[in-house]
């Protein structure tokens, strides 16, 4: 697989359900991008004290690009660590 990290801002924007957090991505200031990404990101990944709504962080996220060889256990492990949370200042 084929695995491409990004660092971008970020903001709690919904609570999804007992496992996920929706987080959209911002600029500097919390003005969301105009592409408006959101993605799930698992409650597990964000500290307790930065998973309530409008809560900014910056997300290190990996984009990853599945290959022919690739197990379905290592593309689920690969999911699992792809996310991490950047305490602002």
């Amino acid at each position: 697989m084929r695995v491409t990290t990004y660092e971008n801002w970020a903001r709690v924007i919904h609570h999804l359900d007992d496992l996920h957090l929706v987080v959209e991505f911002t600029d500097e200031v919390g003005q969301p991008l105009p592409y408006g990404n959101a993605i799930n990101v698992l409650k597990e990944k964000v500290p307790p004290d930065l998973r309530r709504i409008g809560s900014r962080f910056i997300l290190r996220w990996n984009g990853i690009l599945p290959e022919d060889s690739d197990s379905a256990e290592g593309l689920r492990q690969a999911v699992a660590e792809s996310h991490e949370v950047i305490r602002l200042g």
